[in-house]
């Protein structure tokens, strides 16, 4: 699947005209992760945006009085698409 293929089925993408799909597939790449890799640590600056393509991600956030944990699947193993 191209990564044009890829940004239309996201709801982000779906207003975009063709000319904006395109200049952000030329933004995109594919990465892959391994399970339990760290994408961001809480307080780091965020310099990527990713959609997850297959696979599973999860956010934690520490507070001095709890851990939350959000968790967000796809349908199979863990491939990001990075913008």
């Amino acid at each position: 699947m191209t990564t044009l293929e890829l940004l239309r089925q996201f709801s982000l993408c779906e207003n975009f005209s063709p000319e904006a799909l395109l200049e952000l597939g030329q933004l995109c790449h594919t990465r892959s992760f391994s399970a339990g890799t760290y994408l961001l640590r809480q307080g780091d600056v965020a310099r990527d945006a990713y959609a997850i393509v297959t696979g599973q991600v999860a956010a934690e956030k520490h507070t001095r009085k709890m851990l939350q944990i959000f968790s967000v699947p796809a349908p199979s193993s863990n491939h990001l698409r990075q913008f």
